[in-house]
């Protein structure tokens, strides 16, 4: 464990600046600290706080159920894309892995982007894949799910696909989950009637990654699940296992009416999964300057009379903190450079942290945390 204390030398290193330039900081108490001994330290948590490298305080209570079964299989979804999804689903995972969740997080989108951001690549070679890469994925486990299904040995099971991220697990997937769904059709001269793969399609297929996730339920407290820019196949797989859907969305007309599609669709998959649940909505990707459009298409949006209720408080901001996270295949709660304002990450840890509160409000059933309990 890291000493409570930091030395100005330890400062000045991690600035680029001189020891005695920290030493004036400290002597107009801009930093947190206090002399020791004759000797001025610095507090290492409140100074990482300060500088926004952490804004996840350890001093928060982590909320635990009694037992190991899945709390909320979370998803994020819209028929549109490029409304944060992914990097939602990505920093949500971050957040409840800092606050000590077993998560796992589950990358439906063939574009296998939050399987990059979470920091796993592809393994090309043969044999057992290093740090950071992934062999197996979502395509194997969804395909040992359909022989199964037709009698067939079951080669790869789901914990042969799931890999170790920072803090959390990740089953990933690339560009093959887009062939799982024409499997039917690659195979359709092995059904007798037109009728009989329609009802595989229709009744089978869509509870491919529930069954899937079945063996390994027992070992998390959350699936955080992201999904294509589509309400196709892959997001009907992904409602058919949730509790709790989050609707990331930009700002603008198209967007905001396209809402309706979404509801629709969501309704229908709660005929088969009576669980499912809308968390909220959430705007994404505001800013940086508000003009006075932003602001007529929120308040519309808050006044609805169907969506209002479900708008999160908490609006998510552009920076470009997410970006270089990304880029770095680091945690947006970890990532930090000199010169980078801790405002770019406040937006992100007030949306979790209203998250995980809204999780426990609406989910009495799902796990056994008291009431009483607070963040």
């Amino acid at each position: 464990m890291k000493d409570e204390w930091m030395t100005c030398e330890e400062v000045a290193e991690l600035e680029g600046i001189s020891v005695r330039a920290v030493q004036a900081r400290c002597a107009r108490k801009t930093l947190p600290c206090k002399k020791i001994g004759g000797v001025w330290k610095i507090n290492r948590l409140e100074y990482e706080h300060q500088k926004g490298k952490f804004l996840v305080t350890q001093k928060k209570q982590i909320l635990k159920s009694e037992n190991s079964t899945v709390k909320s299989a979370l998803v994020f979804a819209n028929a549109k894309g490029g409304v944060g999804k992914t990097t939602l689903s990505v920093v949500t995972a971050d957040k409840l892995s800092l606050l000590g969740y077993k998560v796992l997080l589950v990358d439906m989108d063939p574009q296998g982007n939050a399987t990059t951001f979470a920091g796993l690549q592809p393994y090309r070679g043969t044999g057992r894949p290093g740090n950071g890469e992934y062999k197996e994925a979502l395509h194997d486990v969804l395909l040992g799910q359909v022989f199964e299904l037709f009698g067939m040995e079951n080669k790869i099971r789901t914990r042969d696909a799931i890999y170790p991220a920072r803090g959390f697990y990740v089953l990933p997937t690339d560009n093959r989950a887009e062939r799982i769904k024409y499997w039917l059709l690659d195979n359709a001269h092995a059904f007798s009637t037109g009728m009989d793969l329609y009802n595989v399609w229709t009744e089978h297929f869509p509870f491919l990654l529930k069954n899937a996730l079945k063996e390994v339920e027992k070992d998390f407290d959350f699936f955080i699940i992201d999904t294509p820019p589509e309400m196709g196949w892959a997001t009907t797989n992904a409602m058919m296992c949730a509790t709790d859907i989050v609707i990331p969305i930009e700002l603008g007309n198209f967007e905001v009416a396209g809402l309706e599609m979404v509801f629709t669709f969501i309704d229908q998959c709660a005929v088969k999964n009576p669980k499912l649940k809308i968390l909220g909505i959430v705007i994404s990707r505001y800013g940086p300057h508000r003009s006075r459009l932003d602001i007529d298409l929120e308040d519309q949006l808050r006044k609805h009379e169907i969506w209002g209720p479900f708008v999160f408080q908490t609006i998510i901001y552009r920076t470009l903190l997410v970006r270089e996270a990304t880029n770095a295949y680091k945690s947006v709660f970890e990532y930090w450079r000199k010169g980078m304002s801790r405002d770019s990450l406040q937006s992100l840890d007030e949306f979790t942290d209203e998250l995980i509160m809204k999780l426990i409000l609406n989910n009495k059933g799902l796990d056994n945390i008291e009431a009483g309990e607070k963040l």
